[in-house]
């Protein structure tokens, strides 16, 4: 199963992957994990753990949209990957996956806030059978949306922990062949 549904809302920001520094001095992917995680547990869930691999592909995907102006309604990225596809070029190894993704939002709040007035992204964030995430934000001032924020989701533990927020040693996956 893959969950992909999309929420746009507009604003500018320059190009960034969001670590600590590059956010100014927020920590803008960890604070929507907090925001994400009480929202869960309001309503009896178990919280999300922060898996490197979730992301990096995160990060890949969120950067990949912002340097390139785009955001698709379809969750595919550049290479012409789903979420399934990208998450697996990452290193995760399951086929239930869910992806929220928000455009221009600048705060942690009005992206959850976006995603919880959203059924399709609200569905994701009280689904039970995740239990891992990875957070990721991009920006680019020169570009329509300004920020581009993505939240993969997916079972099965145990998460790898989180060490960096976004890794830039990681290359590009290569295109899937068909």
């Amino acid at each position: 199963m893959v969950a992909i549904p999309l929420t746009v809302i507009s604003t500018q920001r320059r190009l960034s992957v969001g670590s600590r520094a590059e956010t100014g001095g927020a920590n803008k992917p960890g604070d929507l994990l907090n925001l994400i995680n009480q929202y869960r547990v309001s309503k009896g869930l178990g919280a999300l753990v922060g898996d490197q691999n979730l992301t990096n592909a995160a990060c890949w995907f969120a950067g990949d949209m912002a340097t390139k102006n785009y955001a698709p309604t379809d969750h595919k990225d550049s290479l012409g990957r789903n979420p399934v596809a990208r998450t697996a070029a990452f290193g995760i190894n399951t086929t239930y996956i869910g992806e929220n993704l928000f455009f221009g939002g600048v705060t942690p709040k009005e992206v959850i806030d976006g995603w919880k007035g959203s059924p399709g992204h609200n569905e994701i964030l009280l689904n039970s059978r995740f239990t891992r995430i990875g957070l990721a934000l991009a920006y680019d001032k020169n570009n329509h949306w300004g920020q581009y924020w993505v939240a993969d989701f997916a079972d099965r533990s145990p998460a790898t922990g989180v060490t960096s927020q976004c890794n830039p040693q990681i290359p590009p996956p290569q295109r899937l062949r068909r």
